[in-house]
C-alpha cells in the first residue's frame, strides 16, 4: 500500500518535484525485483486465499497505472500472469476453500467461486478463459469466451510455498472431492505452525478441516490456539507443537505424483527446527485413491 502510495505521488509530481522520478522507479524495481518474484511461480501465495485477494487490491492498481501511463505491462510477469487460476485450484466452485494460512470466521468459512472480483479483473487484463468462466461470466467479454477448466490439470503442486492440492473437479465441488497437504518454506506473516497438515473435502462438505481460523489479531483466541500447532491436522511431539513464526522451521514435499486413478504425495518435517530437535524424522504419506 505504502508502495503504491509512492509510485502514484512520483508520477503525480514528475516535472515539479526533482526526486518524483527516483520514487517512480524506485517502485518499478521494488515490484519486479521483489514485491511479484518472492510470491512463487506458479501464480502461488504462502498468505491463503483471503490474503491474495486483499493484496491484489493494490497489485492490480499499481499495474494499471504503470500500464496506461508508463506502458510497461507487468501483467507479462509470469506470478501476475497465472495467479488468477489460484482460486480455481484452491476453492472450485461450490467447494471450501483450501488455506494453510488465516482464515476469517467460521472455521474454514470461505467457499467457492472465492475472490470472483479480483479473478475477473486479472482474467480481462490477462485473457484467461478459464479465469473468466471462474469468475461467473458465461458471455463473450472483451474478446474473450469463458471456458470451464475442465481440459485442465485438476490438481496441482504449488512448488514454491510447499503445498498440494488434489481436486476431482474443478467445475462443481459437489460432485468432487479436495485433499491438501501442506509442507513448505515459514515466510511470514499469516502462516501456521502446520507443517505436514492437511485438510480433506468431499461433495461439498467439510470432512476434515484446518483450525486456524482467527477472530482478530492479537487476541486470546488467535494467540492460544490458531498460531498454534494444535488447530492443524498434525502431530504434537511429546505434547508439544511445531516452532511459531520462526524462520528456518520449513517442511517441504519430497515427493508429488497425480494420474486420473490415484494421487501421492509425501510431507517432509524433520528439519530440527520445526520441533525444536524433539525427532529426527516426520514423513507424512499421502495416497488418494480417486472416486
Amino acid at each position: 500500500l505504502k508502495a503504491l502510495g509512492l509510485a502514484e505521488s512520483g508520477i503525480v509530481l514528475a516535472g515539479d518535484y526533482e526526486r518524483a522520478a527516483q520514487w517512480t522507479e524506485y517502485i518499478r524495481q521494488l515490484y519486479v525485483g521483489r514485491f511479484l518474484c518472492c510470491l512463487g511461480y506458479q501464480g502461488d501465495n504462502n498468505e491463503g486465499i483471503s490474503y491474495w485477494g486483499y493484496g491484489l487490491m493494490f497489485i492490480i492498481d499499481y499495474a494499471d497505472l504503470m500500464k496506461s501511463v508508463c506502458g510497461i505491462d507487468l501483467y507479462r510477469h509470469p506470478w501476475l500472469n497465472q495467479t488468477a487460476r489460484f482460486p480455481i485450484y484452491c476453492a472450485p466452485p461450490n467447494g471450501w476453500a483450501v488455506s494453510f494460512a488465516d482464515t476469517g470466521m467460521p472455521n474454514h468459512g470461505t467457499r467457492g467461486p472465492a475472490q470472483t472480483g479480483r479473478v475477473r479483473d486479472l482474467a480481462l487484463r490477462t485473457r484467461d478463459p478459464y479465469a473468466l468462466w471462474y469468475s461467473g461470466e458465461r458471455e463473450v467479454v472483451d474478446g474473450i469466451v469463458p471456458k470451464a477448466p475442465t481440459d485442465l490439470p485438476q490438481s496441482i503442486h504449488y512448488r514454491h510455498i510447499g503445498t498440494v492440492i488434489f481436486n476431482t473437479s474443478l467445475v462443481d465441488a459437489n460432485q468432487g472431492v479436495t485433499v491438501a497437504m501442506h509442507s513448505g518454506r515459514y515466510f511470514a506473516g499469516h502462516q501456521h505452525p502446520d507443517q505436514n497438515s492437511f485438510v480433506i473435502h468431499a461433495y461439498g462438505d467439510k470432512l476434515a478441516i484446518d483450525g486456524g481460523y482467527y477472530d482478530w489479531y492479537g487476541s486470546t483466541h488467535f494467540k492460544a490456539y490458531s498460531r498454534n500447532t494444535l488447530a492443524h491436522n498434525t502431530l504434537l511431539v511429546d505434547g508439544r507443537g511445531q516452532a511459531v513464526c520462526k524462520t528456518g522451521a520449513d517442511g517441504r514435499v519430497a515427493e508429488y505424483f497425480d494420474s486420473p486413478s490415484y494421487g501421492y504425495t509425501v510431507g517432509d518435517a524433520s528439519d530440527p527446527d520445526v520441533y525444536g530437535g524433539l525427532l529426527t524424522r516426520f514423513d507424512r504419506r499421502i495416497l488418494f485413491i480417486k472416486p
